[in-house]
């Protein structure tokens, strides 16, 4: 085909694409068969991935609260030990009065 026969073939597809697109006529495309595809497999490993994702953010959730629990827990026997505990001169600034000095 010369370059003129496909010049000339390009404007007449563009305008027959044309005519269409202004009287909005579906033009049927050719159906092309398709392999079967794994997408089935692909989304089974994909659930499971995302349930074992789930399960170990509920893990570590669940980890940073013990955590944190277990801090708080800590920090509230310090400062009850700190309030059962007698006063020694240790425990003072040098030169400051015992707490039960009158």
């Amino acid at each position: 085909m010369t370059r003129r026969a496909t010049a000339s073939l390009t404007v007449i597809v563009a305008a027959l694409l044309a005519c269409a697109a202004q009287a909005q006529v579906v033009v049927p495309l050719p159906v092309v068969p398709r392999a079967p595809s794994n997408t089935d497999g692909f989304l089974k490993q994909r659930d499971s991935l995302n349930r074992l994702l789930e399960d170990q953010s509920r893990t570590r959730d669940a980890n940073q609260d013990k955590l944190r629990e277990a801090e708080q827990r800590r920090k509230q026997a310090e400062r009850e030990r700190r309030r059962k505990a007698p006063e020694t001169p240790y425990d003072r600034p040098v030169g400051s009065l015992p707490s039960n000095h009158p």
